[in-house]
């Protein structure tokens, strides 16, 4: 890949959980564009999703098949993915004793054993 990079690695910490689920991730940067592959060997059915917490000036915009993250009304980030995305309410600590209102992304992969992919585009 001449004009990026990519890298990958595992964990094993779920493995305490049935079925023993070790979670794999590729992440790959070409451009203007960080490709994300996950897979999870292993597991029992547990639910599988990954998720970004979004800076608190962040706003959340889904669309179909991802969602658009804006700051002072540009667009600064579109996430895509096949598998199904929803926005939760989280807080953000960017300080000790400092809270702050936030959004999350989640993308919902499925029941484990299961794979997913992500395309972040800036």
């Amino acid at each position: 890949m001449p004009d990026g990079f990519s890298f990958d690695g595992t964990h094993e910490g779920y493995t305490h959980l049935a079925g023993a689920p070790r979670h794999q991730r590729k992440m790959c940067l070409s451009g203007q564009r960080i490709s994300i592959s996950d897979a999870v060997h292993g597991g029992n059915g547990q639910c599988v999703e990954a998720s970004f917490l979004i800076c608190p000036e962040g706003q959340v915009t889904l669309i179909e098949g991802g969602a658009e993250i804006f700051v002072a009304g540009h667009r600064v980030l579109t996430l895509k993915s096949s598998s199904s995305v929803r926005v939760d309410s989280a807080v953000f600590f960017p300080d000790f004793g400092l809270m702050q209102n936030t959004s999350r992304i989640i993308v919902i992969y499925g029941e484990a054993p299961c794979v997913g992919e992500i395309e972040l585009e800036f």
